[in-house]
C-alpha cells in the first residue's frame, strides 16, 4: 500500500553546534500550514502519530522558544521547532 502525503518534508543538513549555538536543520515543506503533531511523525523523530501527540503534550516540544502543548498547531514556513536537542526550522518548498 502506498500512501501519498500532501507534504514533503526533506533534510537539508545535520543539526550542530557552531561556535556555542545549535545550527538548524531545514524542514522542507510543500505547503502550509502543517499541523506540529504531523511533522514529528513524518520526519521520523518519533515512531507514530499518538507518540507525537504524547510529546507535545507532556511539554517537551518547542516552537519558536517557546513550549508547545497544541498537537494540531499550524505551523508556517520560518517556526522553528527543538525537540530532543535538535533544531529544525521549517522552509516553504520553492521559496527563497
Amino acid at each position: 500500500m502506498r500512501l501519498k502525503l500532501d507534504f514533503c518534508l526533506n533534510q537539508y543538513f545535520s543539526s550542530n553546534w557552531y561556535n556555542g549555538y545549535l545550527m538548524a536543520e531545514l524542514i522542507e515543506i510543500n505547503r502550509e500550514p502543517v499541523e506540529l503533531y504531523k511533522i514529528l511523525k513524518f520526519y521520523g523523530l518519533v515512531g507514530s502519530g499518538g507518540e507525537a501527540k504524547r510529546i507535545i503534550d507532556a511539554g517537551l516540544v518547542k516552537v519558536n522558544q517557546q513550549a508547545e502543548m497544541r498537537k494540531r498547531r499550524k505551523m508556517l514556513a520560518g517556526d522553528q521547532i527543538e525537540f530532543d536537542s535538535r533544531l529544525f526550522e521549517l522552509v516553504l518548498r520553492g521559496s527563497n
